[in-house]
């Protein structure tokens, strides 16, 4: 509970130095930590799940169209086109999401890239903040994973102000709600 409460700590300052902390925004980062006696496979499970449910946000939120492969070849056949997936175009390039699985003192980063749906997080490292020797190199972990995450987010921001700026739009980045801090977090 305290590496959670350290985590999301940090990373809320990072978005405050980004000055994003006035910015509701669709988060990069979720966190879990497991209960006593949890299985780790619950707490990744838990970590996937918000993952995937951030990228289904990402996605709709950053959609433009659907890209239809058979429109341009009239040649095929009809039953090729209805086989033919439609690729789904996006305004911006869907993030990198990043979860955070905290088990007693291990904390391990997996990522998630929101271009596909369903697709497993992948491992990234583990973490053994009781090791004394390694604070320095956890640290650094620690910090390009919020950097990465945070980074992001600005990009957007720089984005739809560019954007908004060319076509009077609305923001994906919209005034921010104070948020609880229990429990597994989407940062």
């Amino acid at each position: 509970d305290v590496l959670r409460r350290e985590l999301l700590a940090y990373y809320k300052w990072s978005i405050t130095d980004a000055n994003l902390h006035r910015t509701e925004h669709i988060p990069v980062l979720a966190i879990g930590t497991s209960a006593p006696l949890e299985p780790v496979a619950s707490v990744v499970g838990r970590v996937t799940d918000s993952l995937h449910d951030l990228g289904r946000q990402y996605r709709a939120h950053l959609f433009s169209h659907h890209l239809d492969p058979s429109s341009s070849s009239s040649s095929s056949s009809d039953d090729q086109k209805k086989k033919t997936k439609k690729t789904p175009v996006f305004k911006r390039q869907l993030p990198t999401l990043y979860g955070v699985v905290i088990t007693q003192m291990i904390v391990t980063f997996v990522t998630y890239d929101a271009r596909f749906p369903g697709k497993p997080v992948q491992s990234m490292g583990n973490y053994d903040f009781s090791n004394q020797g390694q604070y320095m190199w956890h640290a650094l972990a620690v910090a390009i994973v919020m950097v990465r995450a945070r980074d992001y987010l600005v990009g957007l921001k720089k984005e739809e102000e560019e954007e908004q700026q060319q076509q009077g739009r609305g923001s994906l980045l919209l005034k921010e709600e104070e948020e609880e801090d229990e429990g597994d977090t989407d940062a």
